[in-house]
C-alpha cells in the first residue's frame, strides 16, 4: 500500500511520500476476497491509496499559523532538506523534537526514503507515531499502515483499525475507504457489512469513485433498512463530529438481519428480520451477550480445581 502526505507552510507545498508498496504474499483465501482487493495473508489491502495533507488544517502540535517565524523556520528546513543542504536534517529534527507535527511527518519520510539519513522504517514509524499522538489525522492514517503491515515494528490489526477509524472520523477519505475494507473483511474489527457500507458511502460522498463501486457491490447483501440507515448516517457525516453508535451484531453475523435471525432462533429476539437497528433488537443483543458471559464464567468456574 502506498500513501502520501503534503506539507503546507507559507504557501509552500512539499510532497512527502511515506511508504513504498510492500511486497505481496501468496493469497490464502482468494475465493472470499472481495473484487479489486489485494490479499496479503489474512490482511485485505486496497490498491494504492493517497492522502492529501493539504486537505486538513494543521493540528495543535504544528507551529501556530500566526507564528510566522516558526512557519518560516519549518518551510526553510524542508526546502533545505529537499536540496540536500548540510545541517537540514538536524534543523528538522530540532523542530520535530519541539513538537512540530509537520516536521515529524517530513522526518519520517526521510527515514523511509533514505534521503539524508539511513533508511530506517522503525525510526520513520516512531516519528509518525509522534505526529499521530499530536493529533495529525494523516499521521494516524500512515501509522495505521505501519501497524497493518508490521513495518518498522510489531503488526497489530486492532490498533490499525482503531487508527483508521480516528483518521476517518477526522475526514481522511483514504482512511474511510480502508476502514470500510477492514469491516468488510473482519480484519482488526468484527466483520460488519453495514459499517463497511456506511464508510464506503462516506468516502464516496467525498468523491471517491472506487468507494462508490464497493458500496454498490454490497447492496445485494444488505436489507433496504440496513442500507437506508447507513446512508442516512453517511449523509450526516461531518469531519470531527461525534461518531454515532456502531451497528451491533452477534458473532457469526455480518449484517443486522443475519443477527436478528440468529437471535430469533436462540429465543432472544421476537420481531421482524428486516435489518432495522431498533431498541428491541439491541436489548436482544445485550441479553445474548449477558448469557454468553454467564456461560463463560460458569465454564471457567467448573474448570477450576
Amino acid at each position: 500500500m502506498l500513501l502520501s502526505a503534503g506539507v503546507a507552510c507559507l504557501g509552500l507545498t512539499t510532497l512527502a511520500v511515506v511508504l513504498e508498496p510492500p511486497f505481496s504474499l501468496a493469497p490464502q483465501d482468494a475465493v472470499s476476497a472481495p473484487a479489486n482487493i489485494v490479499l496479503r495473508g489474512p490482511i485485505l489491502v486496497a490498491p494504492p491509496r493517497f492522502a492529501a495533507l493539504d486537505e486538513h488544517a494543521p493540528p495543535s502540535g504544528a507551529p501556530p499559523l500566526s507564528d510566522a517565524e516558526a512557519q518560516q523556520a519549518l518551510a526553510s528546513a524542508i526546502a533545505a532538506a529537499e536540496q540536500g543542504r548540510p545541517g537540514a536534517v538536524a534543523r528538522l529534527r530540532t523542530l520535530a523534537e519541539a513538537g512540530a507535527s509537520r516536521a515529524q511527518m517530513y522526518l519520517a519520510k526521510l527515514y523511509e526514503s533514505g534521503k539524508g539519513v539511513p533508511v530506517d522504517s522503525a525510526e520513520a514509524r516512531r516519528w509518525t507515531a509522534r505526529a499521530a499522538d499530536a493529533g495529525d489525522a494523516v499521521a494516524m492514517h500512515n501509522l495505521a499502515l505501519y501497524y497493518l503491515e508490521g513495518r518498522g515494528g510489531p503488526r497489530d490489526e486492532v490498533m490499525a483499525a482503531s487508527l483508521f477509524k480516528r483518521s476517518a472520523s477526522a475526514g481522511v477519505a483514504d482512511s474511510q475507504f480502508n476502514l470500510a475494507l477492514l469491516y468488510e473483511a473482519g480484519t482488526g474489527v468484527d466483520r460488519n457489512l453495514v459499517e463497511a457500507y456506511r464508510w464506503f458511502q462516506v468516502a464516496a460522498n467525498a468523491g471517491d469513485l472506487k468507494a462508490r463501486e464497493r458500496a454498490v457491490s454490497l447492496e445485494t447483501r444488505l436489507s433496504p433498512k440496513e442500507m437506508s440507515g447507513a446512508e442516512r448516517l453517511a449523509a450526516a457525516f461531518r469531519p470531527g463530529m461525534a461518531e454515532p453508535d456502531e451497528t451491533v451484531l452477534i458473532p457469526g453475523a455480518a449484517t443486522i438481519a443475519e443477527s436478528q435471525k440468529k437471535l430469533g432462533r436462540l429465543g432472544f429476539y421476537i420481531g421482524p428480520t428486516d435489518g432495522q437497528d431498533t431498541p428491541e433488537y439491541r436489548q436482544a443483543v445485550n441479553a445474548y451477550r449477558k448469557s454468553q458471559r454467564t456461560q463463560s464464567a460458569a465454564a471457567a468456574s467448573a474448570g477450576q480445581p
